[in-house]
């Protein structure tokens, strides 16, 4: 097959992903920022570079941790790889979660849409573990002592801790069944789920008449399908430079081996999880790590239900309502606790 063959199979199969119509003021820039194809374009170079990374990571205690040092200073542009895997990933992390936000405070949930927004709350809470998952796979010292924190919470379950960490750990204690696991969910398990999900949240959106806009655009001014195509490849190249940046000049940390551990005050968890840290230094485990956390997401997974004002979709209104300051005082705690845990902890 000839390379303009291939480009076209591609472009038809981009067009394809959009409905027929698409209203131009839903694919305007300031009204989305292309959150929602960024995640996906992140996600994508997410999962390429990590199945790269497959054919020289060895997942057991004896070789996790030279392998990723091989990767990092042995194999050819093995460092590179390994960055452009890690930014990507802090990309998609940040893109998906502002992707939320925008989502809530233009009210993108309602008239219908509710359930494609539980779908992609599941979604960022899956990115969110496999986020989790993939951090213990470079088996340093700090790595295994957040391990152990974080799996630690599970056990202050009321009733069923104690069963579903020994399902989560695969033993009473971490050992290398447990990096066996966190590998098998981290490079398989939650990505297929994902993608599954991904593949659903995108058809939903088509299906639902695309990008939700406001009440009463019933026959609004359109644009073709190529014109928001584009857009979204300008977008996917703007975003490839930055990770390709990021990844030439900041290179991830990794620590010391599992043998030689830092005190435990010393380690610091993944950074969307620095808040729960720091909520740790002053609150029980199962309310810092448990009860906060659910109340959180139980409250985002009821805002289409406690929001009904259907003539604000598609608006970013400022207008005191519900969905607008609760997730607003919500999403400035969580930056605020963060930022206080990179300086306390």
């Amino acid at each position: 097959m000839s390379k303009s063959s291939n480009n076209s199979v591609i472009l038809k199969f981009l067009l394809h992903l959009h409905p027929p119509r698409i209203p131009a003021s839903s694919a305007k820039f300031s009204y989305t920022f292309g959150l929602g194809g960024l995640a996906v374009f992140s996600f994508l170079l997410t999962t390429i570079t990590g199945i790269i990374l497959l054919f020289q990571y060895s997942p057991t205690p004896e070789s996790a941790h030279v392998s990723m040092e091989q990767i990092t200073t042995v194999i050819p542009y093995g460092w590179y790889i390994r960055n452009l895997h890690f930014w990507s990933a802090q990309v998609l992390v940040i893109a998906a979660v502002l992707h939320m936000l925008r989502i809530v405070l233009t009210g993108g949930y309602l008239k219908g849409r509710s359930f494609n927004f539980q779908i992609g709350l599941i979604l960022l809470v899956l990115l969110f573990i496999t986020d989790f998952t993939g951090f213990p796979l470079r088996w340093d010292a700090e790595s295994h002592w957040a391990l152990v924190v974080g799996t630690n919470l599970i056990k202050t379950i009321p009733v069923i801790g104690a069963g579903l960490y020994q399902f989560i750990v695969g033993s009473t204690e971490i050992t290398g069944t447990t990096l066996l696991r966190f590998y098998g969910w981290h490079i398989f398990g939650l990505p297929f789920i994902a993608t599954i999900l991904i593949v659903y949240h995108i058809y939903r959106i088509r299906k639902d008449g695309g990008i939700s806009r406001k009440k009463g655009d019933s026959v609004p001014a359109t644009i073709t399908k190529e014109q928001l195509v584009k857009k979204e490849v300008l977008l996917m190249l703007t975003a490839l430079a930055g990770v390709i940046l990021l990844s030439v000049f900041w290179t991830p940390h990794l620590g010391l081996s599992v043998d030689t551990s830092p005190p435990l005050a010393e380690v610091q968890a993944p950074w969307i999880f620095l808040g729960i840290q720091f909520l740790l230094r002053y609150l029980p485990p199962v309310i810092a790590g448990i009860v906060i956390p659910m109340a959180i997401l139980l409250f985002w997974a009821a805002i289409p239900y406690l929001d009904k004002q259907d003539d604000l979709q598609g608006i970013w209104s400022p207008e005191p309502r519900k969905r607008f300051w609760l997730t607003f005082v919500l999403t400035l705690a969580f930056i605020c606790s963060t930022m206080l845990a990179e300086v306390v902890v």
